[in-house]
């Protein structure tokens, strides 16, 4: 099963929404459909993964950062967004699941949506990277996954590690990644 997560985007507060083969999005106007489904779109074009374009090729117009990020949100100085997948684990017993994400964060910049951290997990590792002016910090933290997954447990669990390295993010003080500078937006 995949999911798509969504926290502060548009009018989405740490949601998580299940899509498989044939999803059916039912509802009154202005409750998010079609922010949900341009986000399925940019998320799945693999140019979003390197230029984190929020109007490329979508079916729906986003706009800029303020256009974005929830306007009923107490903090409006980010936006979340990422995939999670859930499946057998190859190679382990019958019934064991096995859960991976990738969750990425935007801060403003400039009126548009800028990457801040990215974090990964697989395999009960998480990975954070967080990106500050032209330099990147890192650290890998455990996070073992529940023995079963159902959706309820799923959904603790994701947000659980997410809320942690939310906290982790904000004092994160690792060594930075080979000392190397990124080279400026242009």
């Amino acid at each position: 099963m995949r999911y798509v997560f969504m926290d502060n985007y548009r009018g989405f507060a740490e949601t998580l929404i299940p899509v498989s083969g044939a999803t059916f999005l039912v509802g009154e106007n202005s409750t998010g459909k079609t922010s949900f489904l341009t986000l399925v779109h940019l998320l799945s074009t693999p140019e979003f993964l390197f230029a984190q374009d929020f109007s490329r090729g979508a079916p729906g117009i986003l706009g800029g950062f303020r256009d974005i990020v929830s306007i009923t949100s107490s903090d409006a100085s980010y936006f979340s967004i990422g995939t999670i997948r859930t499946g057998a684990k190859a190679g382990r017993a019958k019934g064991e699941v096995e859960c991976t994400f990738n969750i990425m964060k935007f801060s403003d910049e400039e009126g548009l949506p800028r990457i801040c951290s990215y974090s990964s997990y697989r395999n009960g590792k998480l990975a954070s990277i967080l990106f500050k002016g032209d330099r990147a910090h890192y650290k890998v933290t455990e996070h073992p996954s529940p023995a079963s997954l159902d959706s309820g447990s799923l959904r603790d669990f994701f947000l659980r590690v997410y809320r942690e390295a939310s906290r982790c993010q904000r004092r994160m003080k690792t060594p930075q990644i080979a000392g190397r500078k990124f080279p400026s937006p242009r």
